[in-house]
């Protein structure tokens, strides 16, 4: 073989490794996750335990200083299933210096998750 087809081999080795890796777009299915305010901070986070066939696998709450993107604290949720809904509860206070989100986990294909960050 000359040494073209062997470069032509190699770029096309690069590009199928590449289309391979994991892409998650924290995004894509924010409107499965719902947040309903229960009152006296209170709120009620409801997932779906599939999409697409993908199961529901955790649940985070992430909790950071506003305005900083240094750091998060991240503690995982305990989920009560109905109805084909995960639900977990999280009681937030009036903290003007913090904000709160949720990280979902769903078993993803070929290994690659997929991740939804919502905030509350």
């Amino acid at each position: 073989m000359k040494f073209s087809h062997y470069l032509l081999l190699l770029i096309a080795c690069l590009f199928s490794d590449s289309s391979s890796a994991c892409v998650v777009d924290e995004n894509q299915y924010s409107d499965t996750v719902k947040v309903h305010n229960e009152g006296n901070g209170n709120f009620l986070v409801s997932v779906p335990t599939q999409i697409n066939s993908n199961s529901l696998r955790t649940v985070y709450l992430n909790i950071k200083e506003k305005d900083k993107n240094e750091y998060s604290v991240q503690g995982k949720l305990d989920i009560t299933i109905r109805k084909n809904k995960g639900y977990v509860h999280i009681h937030k206070g009036k903290s003007i210096t913090l904000e709160a989100s949720v990280t979902v986990w769903h078993k993803g294909d070929k290994g690659c998750p997929i991740v939804t960050v919502v905030q509350i």
